[in-house]
């Protein structure tokens, strides 16, 4: 047995989410992201399969209120894959990229169990390319001339420090 999900947000939500698909819009759509494998999954209409759906035609893809954006390496300097948005704006955006692997046991008691791995990504008018991050400390240092207001205000929101890094960057970038 194993111990966890390899499913973006356990499987849950999987029905009503909208895909951009070869430039097309399409909403109620049935999604589970996969993100041991980095496949995007959909039910057959008309049956009852799967289908892996081929990412060179998907722009993005909504599962509940979170976003996911399909970015390529040119376009990014990142590893081309799916990446959840957390900011975009005109000057700044911030992405996350979210994996899974299986853990297998040490011992004949153990069970096989999920591990979680995130990694977060900003851009900024003077960059080309998404720089990694994975504190807030660095985003916080973007504008030197408001590293005291940014601070005040994650602060204020009630948020552990390192804590909730998603949250803190969307208050930061939006400050910014």
């Amino acid at each position: 047995p194993l111990v966890g999900s390899l499913f973006y947000n356990n499987a849950e939500n999987i029905e009503k989410n909208t895909i951009r698909f070869d430039k097309v819009l399409y909403d109620n759509v049935a999604l589970i992201y996969d993100l041991r494998t980095d496949n995007l999954i959909t039910r057959h209409p008309r049956h009852l399969s799967n289908l892996i759906v081929i990412e060179d035609f998907v722009d993005y893809f909504t599962i509940g209120k979170d976003t996911f954006v399909n970015l390529s390496e040119k376009e990014a300097g990142l590893k081309s894959g799916y990446y959840l948005q957390i900011f975009n704006s005109y000057s700044y955006k911030s992405f996350a990229k979210l994996s899974k692997a299986i853990v297998d046991p040490k011992s004949t008691t153990e069970k096989r169990t999920v591990d979680d791995k995130i990694q977060y990504f900003y851009k900024t008018p003077a960059s080309p390319y998404f720089q990694p991050y994975n504190t807030i400390k660095k985003l916080t240092g973007l504008e030197k001339q408001h590293k005291k207001v940014v601070s005040e205000l994650i602060r204020a929101s009630g948020l552990q420090y390192e804590k909730d890094l998603k949250t803190k960057t969307q208050i930061v970038l939006n400050y910014l």
